[in-house]
């Protein structure tokens, strides 16, 4: 349905496009989801309020940040170790504010700057990038700064 309505509205992005194509998929996107969830909930069938998430499902994007973050090893003991980051890694994202995590996401995995976080979230360049580097650090003061982060956005490694 999110491609049905980007090319519905495409005249619209191209007479302005005032952000990066992908982000303007992806606010489309957003906005199909919440129209979706409003009717879900306006059903009356089921009590959302009442969902509660399993550990394992808890919020994909920690869950797959922790993962990739966790970095690929070999051998038993190299499988515990990163067995343990990721769990550390998933508890410390899971602790932090879903703006953050997605701040993070979009910095350090998609390669947005700092402007387009900023415009993706509908925050100032200032708060997108102030988030980041808190979250950077969060993650570093969790982790004793054995991830390999850089407050870059890129790796170590």
């Amino acid at each position: 349905m999110s491609l049905l309505t980007a090319a519905r509205r495409q005249p619209e992005f191209l007479a302005d496009p005032a952000v990066p194509v992908f982000l303007w998929l992806r606010f489309l996107t957003r906005q199909r989801l919440a129209t979706v969830h409003r009717h879900h909930l306006g059903r009356g069938r089921r009590d959302a309020a009442r969902d509660v998430p399993l550990d394992a499902a808890l919020d994909d994007s920690a869950g797959a940040m922790a993962a990739r973050l966790a970095a690929d090893q070999t051998g038993p003991s190299a499988a515990a170790a990163r067995a343990e980051r990721a769990d550390r890694l998933r508890a410390a994202l899971a602790a932090m504010d879903p703006t953050d995590r997605e701040v993070l996401a979009l910095r350090h995995f998609e390669g947005l700057t700092n402007a387009e976080t900023a415009a993706a979230l509908d925050l100032t360049v200032s708060a997108a990038s102030k988030r980041y580097v808190r979250a950077v650090e969060r993650l570093r003061a969790i982790l004793g700064d054995r991830s390999g982060m850089a407050p870059d956005g890129g790796g170590a490694g």
